[in-house]
């Protein structure tokens, strides 16, 4: 799962580094996100593996039952897109625990806002 996930990082981490590069808006100060995105891909592959097989999966039902290519597949997409993942991870969160209070600066990231590739978001400086 934690390889998986890397993998689909990786791939999301060469797609956005090859679009900002074609369009020259790569800005260095997101080399370091570029450089953990495999690490927080493995971790949140990781982590859904492990919501997926407690919640969905009877405690009795061993490996053996389970196909491994389907939580392979599961966990190259989480981090392929894991701004999506953190999402959905945050929807299920918010149904069995009680959502935080907002601070005063809080901005909320929303589902199919418009933005590049790597899910971040263009400031306008005009």
């Amino acid at each position: 799962m934690i390889l998986a996930g890397a993998l689909g990082s990786l791939v999301h981490t060469v797609r956005s580094v090859y679009w900002y590069v074609g369009n020259r808006q790569l800005k260095w100060s997101c080399v370091v996100k570029y450089i953990l995105q495999p690490f927080a891909g493995s971790a949140l592959a990781m982590i859904f593996y492990v919501v997926i097989r407690g919640g969905f999966f009877s405690p009795q039902t061993t490996p053996e039952n389970t196909s491994p290519f389907g939580f392979a597949a599961l966990a190259a997409m989480v981090g392929l897109f894991s701004e999506q993942a953190v999402l959905k991870l945050k929807k299920v969160a918010e149904t069995v625990l009680e959502p935080p209070a907002a601070g005063a600066d809080a901005t909320q990231q929303e589902e199919g806002s418009s933005s590049p590739p790597d899910g971040t978001t263009k400031v306008d400086t005009q």
